[in-house]
């Protein structure tokens, strides 16, 4: 079905044309399911707009962003009204919050829906707060939604890219093509929290884990970097814990050699190989370099926070193969690792963006309680995420928009291009999913409006809340158990380091000496170790050895003798090949000139 030109619903693929949409725009059910519009509306006066964003309580409140015919940055509060409500303009002006001299290219709304952050070319962040709050759209075009400006956020020295609020909307992130992105907390206004770095280049996109772990950055390094706060307060104690660059290709039969077929793929084990170019040939980069002009790679978490998606992605299925643009999805389990290639047409993707709602299942979906069972012999279709409910996404490439949901990702749920001139620059969803708003750079926005039973439900919040609750008390045992894995993996050389130094020593011969022995005394050797050496004393003669050494140490020593008289011996031996004589004289007299000798050597 099909609510405007070039509009596609269902299994639809990115490549499918002009010729495609205009065979299933004839279709009546179209409508019902999706309407796509794209309103003649100078919403900046002609100039670019470069993002948007929907307020988390009201459901028809947006922002825009962009520039102003004067060339200041320009924010302004727009109400969405429905299709088929009857209203003469498809959107409603409300405010315009002026305090940008330059360019907006950013700006969202805090998850409280209290504040308000742009930014753009000027490097820094301006923060709006909301003085009055109307409850529904009808009471903000009334007046009764005023917001004004708090206070500005420097932290950069070029271009902001992109913002991030946390989830207790404490923190606020931002990406700059100064190849940092900065973490600020909104209590500590006046100086930032973080400074993070790593990247090479321009860092283009940052989003924050629901779970508030991971800070996600994107940069045109071609890498994808997972921050992490040792003190979760994200006070400079910052450190990169994973980054995703490359990637092995796919194995043959593995049916992820196909763009769309979306299998899951994992690298084989590290390579062997040493040298770097036969490494380099068997792996491919996963994102773009600075190459491309899409100065925008907005990442996206997933609500529930166990994957993250990435766009400005990159597919090769062998060293011979031509690239292709892809959007990447990375699991929080393994982020170094691609789960899944979402095939993205001849552009990049530059974008995307959740629905806040989590749905109930299709029940005509795969998965769902009216899916057909799978005849016998029938190839088993995967759902990649075994999920008891339904996440929706958005991605914008340059030219098009396409939805997926994790129920059936092999293809998306709607496919919209041809409605701009210029390419696509933002997304946004309302929170019940209701509106997804895209932005272009030729001064105009396309509204798409889902019918509620095209989403189907949302879910309930105990459901969801229980859900989320066993799985994250899986996931910490299972860490902790892999934590237990490692450290055994890391104390294994030293127990068997330990084992070999217990059979060296059995082997060894006995020395002549014990260690405790009270006429041994141990000096240093001047390099950090200990030397032994005996004490030499005279036996009178008689042989009362034994005696002696008693009385020197307080002790009976009778296991001393064998041990005196071997070392007698081995030392007259030393002593005669040393001098050359071998005289006999009083007893005292020779074992005191054998101690001399043994020390000696």
């Amino acid at each position: 079905g099909v609510g405007g030109k070039g509009v596609e619903l269902g299994a639809a693929a990115a490549g499918g044309g002009a010729a495609r949409a205009a065979e299933v725009e004839e279709a009546p059910k179209a409508a019902a399911k999706v309407s796509v519009r794209t309103p003649q509306i100078h919403w900046h006066g002609k100039s670019p707009v470069f993002t948007v964003d929907f307020h988390p309580l009201i459901t028809s409140l947006c922002a825009t962003g962009g520039n102003e015919p004067d060339g200041s940055g320009g924010v302004k509060l727009w109400v969405v009204n429905p299709a088929e409500g009857g209203a003469v303009s498809a959107v409603s002006y409300v405010q315009d919050l002026v305090g940008h001299e330059k360019t907006v290219n950013c700006l969202r709304f805090s998850p409280a829906g209290d504040m308000l952050a742009s930014a753009g070319v000027e490097g820094v962040i301006v923060l709006w707060r909301r003085t009055a709050a109307a409850s529904t759209a009808e009471e903000a075009l009334e007046g009764k939604e005023k917001w004004e400006y708090q206070t500005m956020l420097r932290a950069h020295t070029l271009d902001v890219c992109d913002l991030a609020w946390s989830y207790c909307s404490q923190f606020i992130a931002s990406a700059s093509v100064d190849n940092t992105a900065s973490v600020f907390s909104v209590n500590r206004q006046e100086k930032t929290q973080a400074c993070i770095r790593g990247h090479d280049h321009f860092v283009l996109g940052v989003a924050w884990d629901p779970q508030e772990e991971y800070l996600l950055t994107v940069s045109s390094d071609r890498s994808v970097r997972f921050h992490s706060s040792a003190s979760c307060k994200w006070k400079n104690d910052s450190r990169s814990m994973h980054v995703a660059t490359r990637m092995e290709f796919p194995t043959k039969g593995s049916g992820a050699e196909k763009v769309g077929q979306l299998s899951c793929v994992r690298p084989v084990s590290a390579l062997a190989e040493t040298d770097v170019e036969k490494v380099r040939n068997r792996n491919f980069a996963l994102f773009l370099d600075d190459s491309v002009a899409a100065h925008r790679r907005r990442p996206a978490w997933s609500p529930d926070g166990l994957f993250a998606v990435v766009p400005g992605g990159l597919y090769q299925a062998s060293a011979t193969a031509p690239p292709v643009y892809v959007t990447h999805v990375l699991l929080r389990r393994s982020p170094k690792e691609s789960f899944a290639f979402l095939p993205c047409g001849k552009e990049p993707s530059i974008a995307v963006r959740f629905c806040p709602t989590i749905f109930k299942l299709h029940p005509d979906r795969p998965g769902g309680s009216n899916a057909a069972t799978p005849v016998k012999g029938a190839p088993v279709v995967q759902t990649h995420f075994n999920l008891p409910y339904r996440l929706v996404f958005a991605v914008a490439t340059q030219d098009s928009v396409l939805v997926y949901d994790t129920q059936d990702m092999k293809a998306p749920l709607l496919y919209v291009t041809a409605v701009h001139f210029t390419p696509l620059t933002d997304l946004a969803w309302s929170k019940d999913g209701t509106y997804l708003i895209a932005t272009s750079s030729d001064g105009y926005c396309t509204i798409i409006e889902f019918n509620p039973s095209e989403l189907t439900e949302p879910l309930e919040p105990e459901i969801i809340e229980a859900h989320t609750k066993n799985y994250w008390a899986k996931r910490k045992a299972e860490e902790a158990v892999e934590e237990q894995a490692e450290e055994a993996a890391a104390a294994e050389p030293h127990a068997v380091q330990a084992v070999l130094d217990a059979k060296a020593k059995a082997a060894a011969p006995p020395k002549p000496v014990a260690k405790d022995d009270p006429n041994v005394e141990e000096v240093g050797t001047g390099r950090g170790g200990r030397k032994r050496r005996i004490i030499p004393m005279v036996v009178k003669e008689g042989g009362d050895a034994p005696a002696a050494m008693a009385g020197a140490s307080g002790k009976a020593a009778p296991d001393t003798v064998a041990v005196e008289e071997a070392v007698v011996e081995e030392g007259a031996q030393q002593a005669d090949a040393a001098t050359g004589e071998a005289k006999e004289g009083d007893a005292g007299a020779a074992v005191a000139g054998v101690g001399e000798a043994g020390a000696g050597a």
